[in-house]
This record gives C-alpha cells, sequence and structure tokens, in this order.
C-alpha cells in the first residue's frame, strides 16, 4: 500500500495521520533503512513540530520511536537534545521511550549520556531529563554487558558529590533496576550522608533481589501502532474529550452563578456613585449628624428635609466593604466610611473588577476603570487607580492600546516618585508590545530602561525571557551571555539564572555556545558549591 511512495510522502501520510498511523506505513519507513534516517532526524530539530498543535504534534513521537528502531548513532545528538525538548513541551510519550532508544543504540551513546548528565550537574529544573539520559545509561548496560562495569563507575560517582537530591533519588530505583550488587554500598552511603529524598525512595527499597522491569528499558516501540492501541487512544481520547466539555460546561455555570451577585454589586456601586454625585451636586456633603425630617435641607433649598433630598438620600445604599482596599490609609478609616463615600466607591468597584478579571471577564474590568478614572483624578488618587489596574491589564495585550495606555500612564506616575516601580512598570510595557507582536516598539522601550540602569542584570534576563516568547532566540542568547559576563559585578544569583536559562535555551534551539560561555557554567557551578 505504501511501499511505491518516497520517504517525503511517507513522512508526509506520517504527519497527516497522527496517533492513528497503521503498521503497514510505519514498515514502510523503516523499510527506507538509512534513507529515513536524515528526514526523521530533521524532524526533532524542527521546532514547529514542537510547537505544533493537532496531528503534527505527534511527529517527534514518530521520530523518537523509528529512529530508534533504526538504532543509527548519527542521530544520537538530535536525541540527546530530546531529552530537553520532551521535557520543556511535557511529552511523557517521548521521555518514557528514550532510555529504550539509548539502550539500543548502545555504546556509541554512552560517551554523550554522561556529558549530558554533567552539563547540568545539580540543576533540579532538569531532573527529569537528566534521570531518563541515566534510564538510559542502565538499558545500554542490560543489552551489553561488557560496559556494565563502565556504565555503573560513572553512575556510582555521581553520589561521591552533592548533587540535585531529586535526580539522585530517582537514580537509586535505576540502580534498583539494574540489580548489581556492587550499588548497594554506594548506596547504603548515599543515605548515610542524607543526600537521598526519602519521601521518593528510602531504605526500605534496598531490596537485593529486586525484580527487573526489563520492559521499562527495552519497550516494543511499535505497539503504539498495533491496530489494538490505535483503536484504545481513540476511545481513551472521546472519553477525555466528554469530560472537558462536562468541565466547561459546569465553568459556565460556575461563571453565571458568579456573574449575577457581581454584577448586582456593581449595580449598587454605581447607585451609590450617582446619588453621591447628586448630593454634592446640591452641596449636601458633608453631612454633619442626623438630619431630621422636618429640618430645613442642607442643600439650601429653603424646603422641609422630608420635602427635598431626602427623596435622593433614602435609596441611598447602606455601606458595604468588600475588601480591605488600596484608596483608605487604614482598615479603621474604610469601615467607618459614610455611605456616600466616594472612595468606597473606588475600594468596591476596584475589587470587583480584580473579581472579573479572575472570572476571565477582563473587559468587565476595563470598563470599570473608565467608570472610575474621574472619580480617581478628582479624588487624587489616579496613581492608587493605575497601580491597581496595571496588574490588572498587564497580562493582556489583547486589551490593545487602552491597555498599553495605562500601563504608559502608570510609567509616567512613578518616573519621579519610584524608581524601582518604574522599572517594573517598564519591563511591563516592554513585555506587553512584544506580545502585540510589536517588536520594533519593544526593543526601544527597552533600550530606554538601559539608558538609565545600563548594567541591571535583572534587566537584561527579563527582556531575553521576553525575547525566547517571541522566538528571538539568538537575541536571547546574547542578552544571557552579557550577564555571564558581568561576572562579580552582578549578584551571584543572576549568574545561575542565566547560566540556567542560557543552556535550556542552547539545548531547545541546537545554538552551538563559545568555549567562554561553557567555561563560565563550570565556574558558576563550582562557585554554587561554596
Amino acid at each position: 500500500m505504501f511501499s511505491h511512495l518516497s520517504i517525503q510522502e511517507l513522512l508526509s501520510k506520517l504527519e497527516e495521520l497522527g496517533d492513528q498511523v497503521p503498521m503497514e506505513l510505519v514498515k514502510a519507513i523503516l523499510a527506507k533503512e538509512q534513507g529515513a534516517v536524515i528526514p526523521l532526524r530533521d524532524i526533532l530539530q524542527d521546532d514547529d513540530y514542537w510547537e505544533a498543535e493537532g496531528n503534527k504534534q505527534w511527529m517527534p513521537l514518530h521520530a523518537v520511536k523509528l529512529l530508534g528502531m533504526l538504532a543509527d548513532p548519527r542521530t544520537i545528538p538530535q536525541l540527546v537534545n530530546t531529552l530537553i525538548l520532551a521535557y520543556e513541551v511535557e511529552d511523557d510519550w517521548i521521555m518514557e521511550d528514550l532510555p529504550t532508544v539509548f539502550g539500543r543504540i548502545g555504546p556509541p551513546a554512552i560517551n554523550p549520556l554522561e556529558e549530558f548528565i554533567h552539563a547540568y550537574d545539580g540543576d533540579n529544573k532538569f531532573w527529569w531529563s537528566r534521570s531518563a539520559a541515566a534510564e538510559g545509561l542502565i538499558a545500554i548496560a542490560m543489552n551489553h554487558p561488557h560496559e556494565r562495569e563502565r556504565i555503573l563507575t560513572f553512575l556510582h560517582g555521581l553520589f561521591s558529590e552533592e548533587d540535585d537530591s531529586e535526580f539522585l533519588s530517582f537514580l537509586v530505583g535505576s540502580l534498583l533496576d539494574l540489580g548489581d550488587t556492587s550499588s548497594f554500598p554506594v548506596l547504603e552511603g548515599a543515605f548515610d550522608r542524607g543526600i537521598i529524598d526519602e519521601f521518593i525512595i528510602n531504605r526500605d527499597d534496598l531490596v537485593y533481589e529486586k525484580k527487573v522491569p526489563r520492559n521499562f528499558y527495552n519497550k516494543d516501540l511499535l505497539q503504539f501502532y498495533d491496530p489494538e492501541e490505535v483503536s484504545k487512544r481513540q476511545a481513551r481520547w472521546e472519553r477525555e474529550k466528554r469530560r472537558k466539555e462536562e468541565k466547561e460546561e459546569e465553568k459556565e455555570r460556575h461563571a453565571t452563578q458568579k456573574l449575577e451577585p457581581r454584577e448586582k454589586s456593581i449595580a449598587i456601586e454605581l447607585k451609590r456613585l450617582e446619588i453621591a454625585n447628586t448630593l454634592n451636586e446640591r452641596n449636601v456633603l458633608p453631612i454633619d449628624g442626623k438630619i431630621g425630617r422636618n429640618e430645613p435641607c442642607p442643600c439650601g433649598s429653603g424646603k422641609k428635609f422630608k420635602k427635598c433630598c431626602y427623596s435622593i438620600m433614602k435609596d441611598l445604599p447602606t455601606r458595604h466593604v468588600l475588601d480591605d482596599g488600596p484608596y483608605y490609609n487604614t482598615g479603621a478609616d474604610l469601615h467607618t466610611a459614610r455611605p456616600y463615600d466616594t472612595i468606597l466607591v473606588l475600594e468596591n468597584l476596584t475589587f470587583l473588577a480584580f473579581e472579573a478579571k479572575r472570572d476571565g471577564d477582563v473587559v468587565r474590568a476595563l470598563e470599570l476603570f473608565r467608570i472610575l478614572k474621574p472619580l480617581a483624578e478628582q479624588r487624587g488618587l489616579m496613581g492608587e487607580l493605575l497601580r491597581y489596574f496595571g496588574l490588572i491589564v498587564s497580562d493582556y495585550p489583547e486589551l490593545g492600546e487602552e491597555g498599553l495606555d495605562i500601563l504608559r500612564q502608570l510609567q509616567s506616575f512613578h518616573k519621579d516618585e519610584d524608581k524601582e516601580r518604574w522599572v517594573y512598570t517598564s519591563i511591563d510595557i516592554v513585555d506587553y508590545l512584544g506580545r502585540m507582536g510589536r517588536w520594533d516598539e519593544c526593543r526601544n522601550e527597552y533600550g530606554k530602561l538601559m539608558e538609565v540602569k545600563p548594567n541591571d542584570s535583572f534587566i537584561h534576563i527579563e527582556f531575553a525571557r521576553i525575547l525566547e516568547r517571541g522566538n528571538y532566540p539568538h537575541e536571547a542568547v546574547a542578552l544571557y551571555e552579557q550577564v555571564l559576563r558581568m561576572g562579580d559585578q552582578t549578584d551571584k544569583e543572576y549568574l545561575e539564572i542565566a547560566a540556567g536559562e542560557l543552556r535550556k535555551l542552547a539545548a531547545s534551539h541546537n545554538i552551538e555556545l563559545d568555549a567562554w560561555t561553557r567555561e563560565a557554567f563550570g565556574t558558576i557551578r563550582a562557585g554554587g558549591d561554596e
């Protein structure tokens, strides 16, 4: 059915069919032997596949399985790099297959796997990737007994220095799977030194006669394509789809239930604001003490209170405090506020705007900002309003110019008042512009920051992360390297963050780092052990 197709045509079919690929198609690809290796390897280096959705997202898994079957050592660098890429997208399928794949490739994979494990010494973020690499070594030891001593020497040596306890704890289990008694004194010593997390594995698990779960290290890579397995998966996806739909329906019901009281509270506060404005226009406020119904109305109309402004006052909502908010100096002030106090309106509507944001209705939150802005300006509280609504809009670039304008107003407010907050707001604007896709303006805003704080590692790191999200990896690499070159001129914490982010970025985008940078990684790790 497929044997007459070229390798590119076969891979197009593979992409089209997603996780419903028939065994016949897989065998047709494997029949190409060496002709299939490079095209499959290229799939693992293509960011489009790692970021894809739908049927296309299955291509890296197909590539790993088929390359594992072909067991060509030329693919080792890409497969080792896949330890990072699969971790980044949380692909359990690939992470569980990789030990078997390395086991099938055999001894040529030993050095690259050992180098990978050492490259991330002590880095908890990549414990899973390092554990999978160690499991790959275990698989090689199982399939190639003459390499067992060499591999055990390396793995035992990892316990001789301080390392990430999570990684070491899972490594204990992997060594037990190999079932070599020479591991037990090493593991006992590790428990004695307290470098093993006993919530993950404890001394009771150090059993000499442990059945080796060989299937984990020597999986049937093609079982995925068995018709029965394909049917099981489709039934599972259908069940999960139904559960997701039910959750969405429940979420909508819950949102509706929350919407009604929230909108009722908003209506109450808008009524309070309307009445307060009317009373201000009539010069009734502030009111000192209680006004008798038959006393002259404080508006100065000459009428009795009951015949004049009482009809407005009686509709004033009772004082209701939704939150200990940002506009009052103390909580005591807030709880003694008069029902007509417009700062109470600011407090409650700001709280309700945050509620709207939490419920996913950021448009409603922005509508409340428009209502509150004139009031905040009137009361001299514009800075506080901008500060709180800046928190709301900064995560929603889809609000466009209106959201950006709030951040720019907040930036201007902080410029002469609070330099630290000015920096944070400026970074929010850089991020906002980047997520809007306005990269020229984004870089220009970053340039303004650099004019004020040219050697600020925090700003460099934050902008590098923004560039990463915008798919500008090489610019991000340059910024992380710039932080590393600051050396003693910056905090050790920032050096460690930059090094970690740079290693991850270089691995996920297959970027070759220069010798100075690689040496700097070792220096930073050594400094962190002091």
